[in-house]
């Protein structure tokens, strides 16, 4: 009986701690030695894997994952992390490592993640990189690595993840990416790239994230974007594309956030893109777009943010039927009037300056010098304010009439404008507009 109860407790019993295999413990004793004390450092002195700080491992005690963050360790890689040989998952992650990516690293052949964001890493991207070959995600944003993507990179097919922006990388966008038909994520904003987007960008039907703003890519936008269905972020500003929207930007139905900020694009805005629920954050600031924009986005019931300043818009003042609006910037166009006042006008910011608008949206300005209806009426705000330019607006309230006037001076890229305006304070729009 007691030799039964004994084999039931070795059967049902707590299953023992990991005890790291002794190899191991040297290793981590050498990167210890290499990066001195950190966060969690002091677990690293056990040999229990459960105890370790930032350590896992598989049944038989070899390290299966390291991941350190946000500490300073002000090193190069230490040539001793190629002794584990079993590491699937890499993380160092906002260290302060220096130095190049060694060659140290490049021997671990079981790693599935590599994740180097945010250090101070320099030099090239080694050709030895290919032997990583099960690399399903590499991030190595946020450091100074120079040079082009090395061809090699193509054998690694089971990409999702692909981080590589804030960098100094440069050349054309490599081509070998769209083979990359299990990518998610791609992300190289911010380095040098150059050349066009290629139309085999239609590879990539998974794709959900897609991050090139701030290179030096040109051409014009292809049709094949419209292709990647699951797109859920188009990030494209600040590169020299030309030309006009693509309208198979419609088709994208599940994207949130859309930025072409400072494309040097001309014409109008496809009304087919009204079609875009999920969109919640708009960037068209700064190109040379032009038209009525308020049927593009008005219904869009998702919108939050819409930038769209620095333009030639005309037309209303264009805002979205969605209750979740935060943002709407739309100074330095041409809009000459403004819609019905929205029903969340006060949690709205309305930036609107260098327009020239008769009706005011919201509050005004607690500084003005006529009476409250008048100011409201003649369009004096902060933030709200719809002819307030750069400028002042002198007001004349005229009590047996009801009649407001405003005149607005301010300037505008144009030069200095002058904008006089009449009509009732009951009155939701002008009677007449001047300028």
């Amino acid at each position: 009986m007691l030799l039964l109860l004994l084999l039931l407790l070795c059967v049902c019993g707590e299953a023992p701690a990991q005890i790291i295999q002794i190899p191991q413990l040297d290793i981590l004793k050498a990167l210890k030695d290499e990066w001195g004390t950190f966060y969690g450092s002091d677990s690293w002195t056990g040999a229990q894997c459960g105890q370790m700080w930032g350590i896992a491992c598989n049944a038989n005690g070899f390290i299966t994952s390291l991941s350190i963050i946000e500490q300073t360790l002000l090193t190069p890689i230490p040539p001793a992390i190629s002794g584990l040989s079993y590491l699937q998952s890499l993380t160092l992650a906002d260290c302060h490592l220096t130095g190049s990516l060694p060659s140290a690293l490049f021997t671990l052949h079981s790693l599935t993640k590599l994740d180097l964001n945010y250090n101070d890493l320099s030099g090239s991207i080694s050709t030895s990189i290919s032997k990583l070959t099960n690399l399903e995600y590499i991030a190595i944003q946020g450091n100074s690595l120079e040079g082009s993507v090395p061809v090699e990179m193509s054998r690694l097919k089971k990409l999702n993840l692909l981080r590589l922006g804030r960098n100094a990388l440069s050349g054309p966008l490599p081509p070998f990416i769209t083979s990359f038909t299990n990518l998610v994520t791609l992300n190289l904003d911010f380095n040098s790239f150059s050349g066009s987007l290629p139309n085999s960008l239609i590879q990539l039907q998974g794709l959900t994230r897609l991050h090139l703003e701030y290179n030096r890519l040109d051409g014009s936008l292809p049709s094949a974007l419209g292709a990647l269905t699951q797109l859920c972020y188009l990030m494209l500003g600040g590169n020299d594309f030309s030309g006009t929207m693509p309208s198979a930007l419609a088709s994208l139905k599940n994207l949130q956030v859309l930025s072409l900020r400072g494309l040097r694009l001309h014409g109008l805005v496809p009304l087919a893109l009204s079609s875009l629920q999920k969109l919640q954050y708009l960037e068209l600031s700064s190109t040379s777009l032009s038209g009525p924009l308020l049927p593009i986005v008005a219904p869009m019931t998702s919108l939050k943010e819409l930038v769209a300043s620095y333009n030639q818009f005309t037309g209303d003042v264009p805002i979205p039927a969605s209750k979740a609006l935060a943002v709407v910037d739309v100074q330095s166009n041409y809009f000459s009037s403004a819609p019905t006042r929205p029903k969340n006008c006060s949690a709205v910011r309305f930036l609107l300056f260098d327009n020239c608008l008769p009706t005011a949206l919201c509050g005004v300005n607690h500084e003005q010098r006529s009476n409250a209806s008048c100011a409201a009426f003649c369009g004096v705000g902060q933030g709200g304010a719809l002819c307030s330019g750069h400028g002042y607006c002198f007001m004349n309230d005229s009590s047996s009439t009801g009649e407001c006037v405003c005149e607005a001076h301010y300037s505008t890229r144009n030069g200095p404008h002058t904008c006089t305006y009449t009509g009732k304070q009951s009155e939701s729009r002008l009677e007449s507009l001047t300028v």
